[in-house]
């Protein structure tokens, strides 16, 4: 959850405290903040290419790659 939806869902909160009750745009947003607020974030994980290593006999010649092109 971003900082922006924390004050909002902060702000929206603060309504529903003042008022007991939301319009019903309101109550959907706020719902879906506060789901929004109960999942984790995940942590970012590291990106690693791995290298493989690729022995080749004596008889053995590379493969070209090709690449394809997306239209």
């Amino acid at each position: 959850m971003e900082g922006g939806e924390k004050s909002e869902l902060h702000k929206l909160q603060q309504l529903k405290d003042e008022r007991g009750e939301l319009s019903a745009p309101d109550e959907a947003r706020y719902k879906q903040l506060k789901r929004l607020s109960a999942i984790p974030p995940l942590p970012a994980a590291p990106v690693r290419h791995p290298i493989i290593p690729i022995s080749l006999s004596a008889t053995q010649q590379p493969v070209p790659l090709r690449v394809l092109a997306v239209k």
